[in-house]
């Protein structure tokens, strides 16, 4: 509900009841079903394609961390000799 809210896909009224209590609310359509559901469908599509492209960005990554590691792994021993001496 709150999705076709914050889209204005619906209208909602309020409709008192007889005697005490709180009043009905009745909602309905603004736009036809098939055009909620095809938005839907792009709003989807449009996260999928964000997804591939953030795993496309992490397997670049992965490829650039294999290169770098042993650079990385050899500074970081030199900086040990350097802070603790060449023992």
């Amino acid at each position: 509900m709150r999705q076709l809210k914050e889209h204005d896909w619906i209208n909602e009224k309020e409709e008192k009841k007889v005697g005490k209590g709180r009043p009905l609310k009745i909602y309905y359509l603004k736009v036809g079903f098939n055009k909620i559901i095809v938005q839907l469908e792009n709003q989807q599509r449009k996260a999928d394609v964000e997804a591939q492209k953030n795993i496309e960005h992490l397997r670049a990554f992965e490829g650039i961390w294999e290169i770098i590691n042993p650079f990385i792994s050899e500074l970081e021993f030199i900086v040990t000799r350097i802070t603790y001496g060449n023992n």
